[in-house]
């Protein structure tokens, strides 16, 4: 008669913890278009972590400039721009094949020195 009872509150363990971290994804697909705006692609989503904190180094403020005009669906860590951190840990986005490959050749162009 225990096992039955333990095996059903695990189940609902389990149930609700899925619940619980699948609620730590702020989906930023909502009312977006999947199709790339620079590079005029279909994109696909892809759940990536998110980052926090303002950076303030002439390097990253250029990347976020070029990232904005150049490769704005990268598939990277989706920076926040947000000095505190939020209840949700990961963001869901589009991903654009053509922006992440720009991406790779602008960071291969202005290499980060400290």
């Amino acid at each position: 008669m225990r096992l039955p009872s333990i095996i059903a509150l695990l189940l609902v363990a389990v149930l609700i913890v899925g619940c619980v971290s699948s609620r730590r994804v702020m989906d930023l697909t909502v009312k977006q278009s999947s199709t790339c705006e620079v590079h005029h692609v279909a994109m696909t989503t892809k759940r990536v972590g998110m980052t926090f904190g303002m950076k303030r180094d002439r390097w990253s403020l250029s990347l976020w400039e070029a990232r904005s005009e150049f490769f704005p669906h990268a598939e990277e860590v989706y920076d926040t721009h947000a000095c505190m951190g939020s209840y949700e840990k990961y963001a869901r986005v589009y991903v654009c094949t053509a922006c992440t490959a720009a991406r790779a050749e602008w960071l291969a162009a202005y290499p980060y020195t400290p």
